[in-house]
């Protein structure tokens, strides 16, 4: 009897180790795909979440960025105003530093804005040409140059005549541009 426990006990052993090996073997293969495909959508994952870390950073160091520069809005608006040239305060700005310049100004014509510039869009940069007239000194008119290069307000001068009137006075055409925000 006690061979025949055995013996029962190796067949039900055997039985056992096979029963366990096909169910391994089809545990494995319905979920071992499965697995794959988790793995792989989990790595991808990993990817996307790395990628979208990296581009929120980059949007944050942005933003950062921008409220820094909230503060020079004030001095852009001077530098480029909005909405209209403001050519009242630039003209007696411009005045003040002929003045402090020694030179005196005078016959100042506005280009009339073209139609192009009255259609521009929103936001556009808009630009007002300015022909002056002026007399002095030529070292005043040089200081006078370099009083219009170191003002806030972005100038161009784009052309300059020179006509002596036999003393030291010179008599000058100067054509200005300025620009401005619409």
């Amino acid at each position: 009897m006690a061979e025949s426990n055995s013996k029962n006990y190796s067949i039900f052993a055997v039985i056992l180790g096979t029963a366990c090996l096909v169910m391994g073997y089809f545990l494995y293969s319905t979920f071992w795909a499965n697995y794959s495909l988790a793995q792989d959508e989990y790595t991808q994952a990993q990817a996307n979440n790395n990628r979208l870390t990296h581009a929120l950073a980059s949007v944050q160091t942005f933003l950062n960025n921008y409220d820094r520069q909230k503060q020079n809005v004030g001095v852009t608006n001077l530098t480029l105003p909005d909405q209209n040239p403001d050519l009242a305060n630039f003209l007696n700005s411009l005045s003040d530093l002929a003045g402090q310049s020694g030179v005196a100004l005078t016959n100042i014509q506005l280009e009339p804005q073209s139609l192009e510039q009255l259609a521009a869009p929103a936001n556009s940069i808009q630009v007002q040409n300015i022909t002056l007239g002026a007399s002095g000194v030529y070292l005043s008119l040089k200081d006078f140059m370099l009083r219009l290069e170191g003002h806030l307000r972005l100038i161009d001068v784009l052309h300059v005549t020179v006509t002596a009137s036999g003393n030291e006075v010179l008599q000058y055409q100067i054509k200005l541009r300025t620009y401005y925000q619409k």
